[in-house]
């Protein structure tokens, strides 16, 4: 993915270096569900790295990492090729219902009972959807996150 902002690469490193340097603590930031912790931003050379956790009130955002390049295109503009990684640390339990529904599926046609096939074929088809529907979640969780930080890094204040 790409987004461009209307700051140049040297500005957008110094921007976030203060920012991570002058972290103003919120003792009601847990709460919010776009609180940016800048030291979860880790820059190296070109490259950066967003990370996004789960936290005791909102344990079902979009978590995962952000990891993107900073590309110039002129000397007012920055491009940002990123990819956005989400963690779904249920998917493999999901993975394995999947399987035991195809098995269900399976078994159910051996015996011919077409009712007990269609509720197989359905109940797979669900946990396949929600599965789906789960990872665009959190890539557009991410986005909007992304976003957000890329927004007060260009402003360079983290007050919301």
């Amino acid at each position: 993915m790409q987004s461009i902002i209307d700051i140049d690469k040297e500005s957008f490193k110094t921007q976030l270096i203060e920012l991570k340097k002058n972290l103003r603590k919120d003792s009601f930031g847990f709460i919010k569900d776009f609180n940016i912790n800048f030291n979860n931003v880790e820059m190296v050379e070109d490259t950066f790295k967003v990370t996004r956790n789960a936290n005791m009130l909102n344990p079902f955002r979009g978590t995962g990492q952000i990891i993107g390049q900073l590309n110039e295109s002129n000397k007012s503009e920055t491009i940002i090729d990123y990819i956005v990684k989400p963690e779904i640390s249920l998917t493999q339990y999901y993975i394995f219902l999947s399987l035991f529904f195809a098995a269900w599926l399976a078994y159910s046609i051996y015996l011919g009972d077409l009712l007990l096939s269609a509720i197989g074929l359905v109940a797979t088809g669900l946990i396949f959807l929600f599965i789906y529907l789960l990872n665009r979640f959190q890539i557009n969780s991410l986005n909007n996150y992304f976003q957000k930080v890329l927004n007060q890094i260009k402003t360079g204040s983290n007050i919301h």
